[in-house]
């Protein structure tokens, strides 16, 4: 599976259980999703991140 086939699935299991948050549909950006902060602190607590000297992120939508 090549990253863009999985982005593509991640896009349609979030619209398919609605999960996707404002702005819909969730395909062509990062979504803001049902959970977000909840999958955000407990990747926090893995030590790959723990082990990161940078981490790059998507720009804040607010």
């Amino acid at each position: 599976m090549t990253l863009g086939e999985l982005r593509e699935e991640v896009w349609n299991a979030l619209a398919r259980y609605d999960l996707a948050l404002h702005p819909t549909p969730p395909h062509g950006h990062h979504p803001n999703f049902l959970g977000a902060r909840r999958a955000a602190e407990r990747l926090l607590q893995t030590p790959e991140f723990q082990r990161a000297r940078r981490v790059l992120a998507g720009m804040d939508a607010s």
